[in-house]
């Protein structure tokens, strides 16, 4: 995922929910009112294995329409940005297929602007892996370590680990230990112990093999 993603999404959804001129690069030349995204900090972290943290802070600056007595108009286009974000519950922003969570969220003004604040904290997946995962029993043992020819492909998608962006831990199987549906799996975005992609042609592919 790169930087201008992120601004490219907030963008469109500021434009869409707000209708007002949304700048990046020149506070000085937007038509009042309007929002101003600014990036406060934007750093990657590089781990092994095709597999970066990104961490991203955002102030989204309301300029107001007018000048004076303009403290209820900022507070209400803040409002507004916070609704925005609005999720079952969750402050989330949606970048490319990934649903992400704001934290960190916070509201200010200073000097005669409003600033919306929050932070982005992910796990992503950069480079090219030259190690496919093949959907073949073979793959699966490689990455288990397991030479047991005896174990079906079920009893190995039980024993296989796969992780969330943020490292935790997450079953393809169900409290039944039936597969998840493909409506849960594709709000997921799953790794093996490597860092390899756990996509949802795999998945689909998997689970017509146990049907068979």
């Amino acid at each position: 995922m790169r930087f201008i993603d992120f601004i490219k999404s907030l963008s469109e959804k500021i434009d869409s929910f707000t209708g007002k001129e949304v700048g990046i690069d020149n506070i000085n030349r937007l038509s009042k009112p309007a929002y101003f995204i600014q990036v406060i900090d934007y750093k990657k972290e590089f781990f092994a294995n095709y597999k970066e943290r990104i961490f991203i802070s955002v102030d989204i600056t309301y300029i107001p329409e007018n000048d004076e007595n303009n403290k209820a108009e900022i507070y209400n286009a803040l409002d507004d940005l916070d609704n925005m974000f609005e999720v079952r519950g969750n402050k989330i922003l949606k970048v490319k297929d990934r649903c992400l969570t704001l934290k960190n969220e916070g509201t200010k003004i200073v000097d005669g602007l409003g600033h919306y604040i929050f932070d982005l904290d992910l796990f992503d997946v950069y480079g090219t892996d030259l190690r496919t995962f093949d959907n073949s029993i073979e793959t699966i043992k490689e990455i288990l370590n397991d030479d047991d020819t005896e174990l079906t492909e079920y009893e190995l998608l039980k024993k296989l680990e796969l992780f969330d962006e943020k490292g935790n831990k997450v079953s393809l199987f169900d409290e039944n230990n039936d597969l998840i549906s493909d409506e849960v799996f594709k709000k997921l975005s799953l790794f093996d112990k490597n860092g390899v992609p756990f996509n949802y042609k795999i998945m689909r592919n998997l689970k017509m093999k146990l049907k068979k």
